[in-house]
């Protein structure tokens, strides 16, 4: 689970920005919204996260700073050196001679080789720090990782990688043959010892893919196509996509392979419609839901976190609402998975708490500003919070 970002100097946002989602300790939850940030943990933070603003006030930047930092921690080492990082520092003179960084906190294993009933949790710190020079490519000044053993005390370092070279003084991630590995300026640590079999790092990498994302420097959809025949190579996920459909009640009784083996793709069986309806004549809103379902669903079954931007641009609110209780529900959700998104439809508020609400902002000289609404003291638990924003 992630409960706090940090972002400086990262597109639109030029001072630290800190998102810190842990929920104070007299919050009450009564359904259920807020998970331990492990198991057996008193401290808490949202399954739901949701950005609001205007456009261009940094809400995407946000989800991309997340993207960033998880895209850099398993690909990284497969990228062309000569291609600069997909991200930009804050666009004036004096940023571009400061160094960007991003920083998470997140909750993991102890030590990921032992069995789920011997283990014992963490929490981590991933620091990442790039400098920028706008006629030389970025490289990595300082890439970290800590644990804090069970959330407490101080944190230990597990790793620590200056500009090529790598320590580390932590028992589990032992680096033995590997430590005299030079490692490439525009890679991170733990994508090139993984690469190279390093089995800590390869655990690690494990735990970045669990972050699934529509978004890195800029949005995109997966193609209809692609989405069509992924279904097809999962019964189990069209099964469960079927069961959600009928539940939301979109006027679709299933969604099943084409019986026409020429055309390789799923269609869709409408009430008081004799015939199947092909995936290029169904409505926007719907190929929309069908493409986003797999990146929901990988996190909801595997405990991961589904970042997307602009989830409700196309779908209805109501089935946004409807995604939203998959994330609050213990039964659908049995890994406290989380869903990180921005919002642009404001009555979406209306089914959310302060903890779950990110606010965006744009000052006059093209800062960006994030901030929880819980940090706004006048903000009631019962308020209106749609009549209050709009």
């Amino acid at each position: 689970m992630i409960f706090r970002l940090e972002i400086e100097n990262f597109f639109c946002f030029r001072t630290l920005q800190v998102v810190d989602l842990e929920v104070a300790e007299n919050v009450p939850d009564s359904s259920s919204r807020y998970a331990s940030i492990f198991p057996g943990a008193s401290r808490r933070a949202p399954r739901l996260v949701a950005l609001f603003g205007a456009n261009a006030s940094g809400k995407s930047t946000v989800l991309r700073a997340l993207s960033f930092l998880a895209w850099f921690a398993r690909d990284s080492v497969t990228l062309n050196p000569d291609i600069p990082l997909p991200y930009e520092p804050f666009k004036d003179a004096a940023s571009w001679q400061q160094p960007t960084r991003l920083c998470v906190h997140f909750t993991g294993p102890t030590d990921p080789s032992l069995e789920a009933a011997d283990q014992q949790y963490s929490v981590y710190e991933y620091e990442l720090m790039l400098s920028n020079d706008p006629n030389s490519p970025h490289q990595v000044l300082r890439e970290t990782l800590r644990r804090q053993p069970e959330g407490r005390g101080r944190f230990h370092r597990v790793f620590e990688r200056q500009g090529s070279t790598i320590q580390s003084s932590d028992s589990w991630f032992r680096i033995g043959a590997f430590e005299s590995v030079t490692l490439r300026k525009t890679a991170s640590a733990i994508s090139t010892l993984a690469q190279l079999g390093h089995q800590p790092s390869l655990k690690l990498r494990e735990v970045s893919q669990r972050v699934l994302t529509n978004i890195l420097s800029e949005r995109f959809e997966p193609r209809d196509e692609d989405a069509s025949r992924y279904y097809l190579s999962n019964p189990q996920l069209l099964e469960r996509v079927n069961r959600e459909i009928e539940r939301i009640d979109l006027g679709i009784r299933s969604v099943k392979p084409n019986s026409d083996n020429a055309k390789d793709e799923v269609v869709f069986m409408h009430q008081g419609l004799g015939m199947p309806m092909r995936w290029s004549g169904e409505s926007h809103g719907t190929r929309a839901l069908l493409r986003y379902f797999p990146l929901i669903d990988y996190a909801l079954e595997n405990g991961g976190v589904a970042v997307i931007d602009e989830l409700d641009a196309s779908i209805h609110p109501m089935v946004v609402e409807e995604v939203f209780r998959w994330f609050i529900d213990p039964e659908r959700n049995r890994y406290d998975a989380q869903l990180w998104l921005t919002c642009h439809n404001a009555s979406l508020l209306h089914e959310l708490q302060k903890e779950e609400i990110l606010l965006c902002e744009k000052s006059m000289d093209g800062q960006a500003l994030v901030y929880s609404l819980t940090a706004i003291a006048s903000v009631r638990r019962d308020d209106n919070f749609y009549k209050k924003y709009v």
